[in-house]
């Protein structure tokens, strides 16, 4: 599996999130419902065609992941009920784009922790994947991020 990694410097992005921990089993009925749940209030505010949804991984235990259900928005807007406005930090960031079985993703990640690596950067633990699909293709394709700082030289 090879994936064309990149160093990004990005800016500060706004977003909103549902936070939750759960176990992995509950990953796909809980992500439906956040997504469905934000997605409403962004239609309910004009702001639903102008967004990117995302996923932050915090922590990956098996009986208890830490995710960040999320958008991707253009301007700030405000919290609501269990939707909580957040950001994007600024930073460095490894990233590389990856179409295929989701199944096979632990590689990729591997892939650009290694990059990371190689570049003289550590990861920081926390997993972003930003669906970006085309509407035209069937194939699932995720942007994956993974924040970083240099590496220590002790």
């Amino acid at each position: 599996m090879s994936i064309n990694c990149e160093i990004l410097d990005l800016k500060s992005k706004p977003t909103i999130i549902i936070n939750t921990k759960i176990p992995q089993s509950r990953l796909d009925e809980t992500k439906k419902n956040a997504y469905n749940t934000m997605y409403n209030y962004l239609k309910s505010i004009g702001k639903h065609n102008e967004s990117e949804f995302f996923i932050a991984y915090k922590s990956m235990g098996i009986e208890n992941l830490d995710v960040d259900f999320g958008y991707i928005l253009e301007n700030e807007i405000e919290s609501k009920n269990e939707i909580m406005k957040d950001e994007l930090p600024s930073g460095k960031y490894v990233s590389g784009t990856y179409s295929g079985d989701y199944n096979k993703i632990e590689s990729v990640y591997e892939e650009l922790m290694m990059y990371a690596n190689e570049k003289g950067y550590e990861t920081l633990g926390v997993i972003y994947e930003i669906d970006v699909n085309d509407q035209n293709k069937e194939e699932k394709r995720l942007k994956l991020m993974l924040p970083l700082k240099n590496k220590s030289k002790f």
